[in-house]
């Protein structure tokens, strides 16, 4: 069995690797691509391939420009989505989203560039909430024309704002155990206010969920809800 340690190969894309290392005992082996000084271990049937597919994961692969790193995708579906939905608006000519963004230079700080550093610094973004996230009650916008750590943030999404402010918002009631408390703002104003979670109030109201922290969780009927108004309005006209 060939032992390979000190060989360099190259993989379909023309990048040269040098096999550095042999787990003890097994067909596996490390190799260090030689021009980004990425290392990875695979099973030796990859060397002895002739197509080579071994990946340089330091060497940039989305878009020309958004290098994967030592992050792992599919452990993180829905951050990688949000990666390359912004290289391809940012770098990607032919997405009907680039007139807005890259065609009037918007682009990605080179740290972003790393799937594995975007990965690490998104729940440092101004805004973000996991909750949110989880619930993608939140979008990431840009300032100063850049998407980075210190010039994004996370905002409500429209959808989010037009529950809040329209007139579909459905009103609900929570029970703390003593007294009712009226959410007519929405469930995320509500959540901040009692220091509760979003998201478990919202399973709560979905029968997902029998109480939260103590609380229990109720729509308004439409002619409570109604009766509630006519009494806010009775109580202004007495203030006045």
């Amino acid at each position: 069995m060939q032992n390979y340690i000190g060989q360099v190969k190259e993989n379909t894309h023309g990048q040269k690797f040098k096999i550095v290392d042999r787990a003890k005992g097994q067909y596996r082996f490390t190799l260090e691509f030689l021009e980004t000084g990425y290392k990875t271990t695979v099973h030796g049937s990859s060397i002895t391939d002739r197509t080579r597919t071994v990946k340089d994961k330091l060497s940039p692969s989305r878009y020309g420009v958004g290098i994967i790193g030592y992050g792992i995708p599919k452990y993180n579906k829905k951050e990688y989505g949000l990666w390359t939905e912004l290289l391809k608006r940012c770098y990607d000519e032919h997405y009907h989203k680039y007139k807005n963004y890259g065609a009037v230079g918007v682009t990605m700080s080179d740290r972003w560039l790393r799937f594995d550093y975007f990965l690490e610094e998104l729940p440092k973004v101004k805004g973000f909430e996991e909750a949110l996230w989880e619930d993608s009650m939140i979008r990431l916008v840009h300032n100063d024309d850049v998407f980075s750590l210190e010039t994004a943030e996370f905002v409500l999404n429209r959808e989010t704002m037009r529950r809040r402010t329209g007139k579909r918002l459905r009103p609900f009631v929570g029970f703390d155990g003593e007294k009712k408390h009226y959410g007519l703002d929405g469930l995320i104003p509500f959540a901040k206010e009692h220091g509760l979670t979003y998201s478990s109030i919202n399973r709560c109201l979905q029968g997902k969920l029998s109480a939260h922290k103590g609380w229990t969780f109720t729509y308004l009927e439409e002619e409570e809800y109604e009766a509630l108004c006519q009494n806010a309005k009775q109580l202004t006209k007495k203030v006045k």
